[in-house]
């Protein structure tokens, strides 16, 4: 049996610990680091049907709305002060015609 570090067969209270130097050879790694590929990234979860997507990660679906363009209102743009101008002069407009 292939030893992988000078505590093996001892208890350990953690599982962690009992654990860190196996998974670290298994990984070929010397140790643990911030950059290094998660098992999230990388285990697929088979369907075990034919012809059909992995079980895990769940496929994505694409939303085409959040990419759609949002209809464009000058009231809340930069233009904002050159719309209100534009109302105050229509409202204006409709007084002096209803006057007369």
């Amino acid at each position: 049996m292939f030893r992988t570090d000078k505590n093996d067969g001892e208890e350990w209270p953690g599982v962690s610990l009992h654990l860190l130097g196996p998974e670290l050879l298994a990984r070929g790694l010397e140790h643990f680091t911030i950059d290094g590929r998660s098992l999230i990234d990388v285990v697929r979860l088979p369907a075990f049907e034919p012809d059909q997507p992995y079980a895990w990660p769940p496929p994505r679906t694409f939303d085409s709305a959040l990419f759609a363009p949002m209809p464009h209102d000058r009231r809340y743009s930069a233009e904002w002060g050159v719309v209100r101008e534009e109302q105050t002069r229509a409202v204006r407009l409709r007084r002096e015609r209803g006057s007369r």
